[in-house]
């Protein structure tokens, strides 16, 4: 739990979450620890009580972000009955915003800029996105495509969910869309059609 903006009570937590307020505002360059100490209210002493410089709030800025927004989340969805419940959980998981204090949905844009600027962030991104990616082929996999499809499928809906989180971040709106064509696969899948045809392979 989060302590308040003293210098006592602040933890790890805090200075992640400043640090995506900060990335989310300014870039990566935004990331400094007199900067943050500021936007806090705390002493970069305070800092330095929990991290040894500002490339290690960088190292558990993304791994905060990979626990919470993908490795949770993963967590939370197998806890459904189904394939297609775990599915639209998931996609009702990727529409909800994050809170304010972690930069709301501005967060994971301004993540998969930073990997524009930083090869070892580019790296990480990309792991992420393989096993989103690989989670979502195994969710269509269960619901009865065969590996090929389930891929293509997977595919297809990840890079709708990357391009609706950048659309978002421009007008400020809840992707919805994602349910619906989430929801609009997995009845492909279920009627056997191929999804670039509507027709039965």
């Amino acid at each position: 739990m989060v302590g308040d903006e003293t210098t006592g009570s602040l933890t790890p937590e805090s200075w992640i979450m400043a640090g995506f307020r900060a990335l989310a505002a300014g870039g990566p360059a935004a990331i400094k620890v007199e900067a943050l100490a500021r936007e806090i209210g705390a002493t970069k002493g305070s800092f330095y009580w929990h991290f040894k410089d500002a490339a290690a709030l960088k190292g558990a800025m993304l791994a905060a972000w990979k626990q919470a927004a993908t490795e949770e989340v993963i967590a939370a969805t197998a806890q459904q009955d189904d394939a297609e419940s775990r599915l639209m959980a998931l996609m009702a998981m990727a529409a909800a915003e994050p809170g304010p204090q972690w930069a709301g949905r501005l967060a994971e844009p301004a993540i998969r800029d930073w990997a524009r600027y930083e090869p070892a962030v580019k790296a990480f991104v990309e792991t992420i996105d393989r096993q989103r990616e690989a989670y979502v082929a195994q969710l269509f996999q269960e619901l009865g495509a065969d590996e090929a499809r389930a891929r293509t499928l997977g595919a297809l809906l990840y890079a709708a969910y990357v391009g609706r989180s950048h659309m978002d971040r421009l007008a400020g709106e809840a992707g919805a869309e994602l349910a619906d064509f989430a929801g609009a696969l997995i009845k492909s899948v279920q009627a056997g059609l191929s999804p670039q045809t509507g027709q039965l392979p």
